[in-house]
């Protein structure tokens, strides 16, 4: 599962809002598909905006293995 950082997608959705209003002055509003295209390039290209959740439970997982890993070892030596 991924998730998003909603503040973080949000402040670069607007940076490239504001960019594209710069650019075309004349735009006055985005439609549905505008934005969700926006969004994805967004997700798709700028890794800092989402979290792989899987990825952290599974490091989590290997470091409490690890640590019991080094009390067994250290109960054998004993």
């Amino acid at each position: 599962m991924i998730s998003v950082k909603r503040e973080e997608l949000y402040d670069i959705y607007m940076k490239q809002v504001n960019e594209i209003c710069e650019v075309l002055d004349w735009k006055t509003q985005f439609g549905p598909k505008e934005i969700v295209n926006i969004i994805a390039n967004i997700i798709e290209k700028e890794s800092s905006v989402t979290v792989n959740n899987d990825l952290i439970e599974a490091q989590s997982k290997i470091a409490s293995l690890q640590a019991r890993l080094e009390r067994c070892v250290e109960k054998s030596y004993y």
